[in-house]
């Protein structure tokens, strides 16, 4: 591995902690907070590896997220409109960066996260969150981002605990607390 190989799993795994944050977090405020470190470290380590496909992917989910952020407190941002430009980037980032099949993978998870960003229960976000991890691990084990790859595995983990934590233990809990009333 060279130099440039190795700073890219650099911020491969600052990009994969950052996402590890926002899936610990309860507001949807605070998990787009965490995903705008996700997407710039993923953009320099894609950059950096000659995967394009996921480099301007994340770039946009920069955007996504700057803009999303703005949904709960502008009625213009509430618009569904906001979300189909968003998915039309992406569709158009994934034909314009094209190179085989591949490159379908980081375009189609971002698709599906993107849709469950739009979202405003968090439990849909964590949902979204597990199959573009699936997605993003393989296409990471391809372009060479090994780091990433495990730490998209351990992601995909620490998602489904958090919404054992978050989704199945706090709704048991509720439902116990109403059935004592």
């Amino acid at each position: 591995m060279n130099i440039v190989e190795e700073v890219a799993q650099i911020f491969g795994t600052l990009g994969a902690i950052s996402m590890l944050c926002s899936n610990w977090q309860k507001t949807r405020r605070k998990i787009l907070f965490c995903l705008i470190f996700d997407g710039l470290f993923y953009f320099i380590q894609y950059i950096l590896l000659k995967a394009y496909t996921g480099a301007f992917t994340n770039l946009i989910s920069i955007v996504r997220v700057l803009t999303f952020n703005k949904k709960g407190t502008n009625d213009f941002f509430k618009k569904n409109y906001i979300l189909y430009i968003i998915l039309l980037l992406y569709i158009f980032i994934g034909i314009y960066t094209y190179d085989g099949i591949i490159s379908l993978l980081p375009t189609i998870a971002t698709v599906i996260y993107t849709i469950a960003l739009w979202q405003d229960d968090t439990k849909v976000i964590r949902y979204g969150s597990i199959m573009m991890f699936a997605m993003w691990l393989l296409y990471n084990i391809i372009v060479q981002a090994y780091i990433s790859a495990i730490v998209e595995g351990i992601l995909l983990i620490g998602t489904l605990i958090s919404i054992i934590k978050f989704d199945i233990i706090n709704k048991k809990t509720k439902a116990i607390k109403l059935l004592k009333r």
